[in-house]
């Protein structure tokens, strides 16, 4: 995928990386800080070892087009079950 097609980027799987907070900044593209992935649908945060909710929701509320955030399998998610 070509850097310039980036921002129009709708599904992004980050699933089963031991990520335990999501880093919205490090998706910032360096040649255009101001880019926001304003095409954003679907993010899959499935399966890495978020414990604080806070952590992963408060980052992804900037995109404005996320209709899915999947968050099965994070230690969080199985606690309110």
């Amino acid at each position: 995928m070509a850097l310039g097609t980036l921002p129009q980027l709708r599904k992004l799987n980050l699933s089963r990386n031991k990520f335990t907070m999501f880093h919205s900044e490090q998706l910032i593209i360096r040649s255009n800080p101001n880019t926001v992935f304003s095409y954003l649908e679907e993010l899959n945060f499935a399966f890495n070892l978020v414990t604080d909710e806070h952590a992963l929701v408060f980052p992804v509320q900037q995109y404005p087009s996320l209709k899915c955030l999947i968050i099965t399998g994070n230690p969080f998610a199985i606690a309110a079950d």
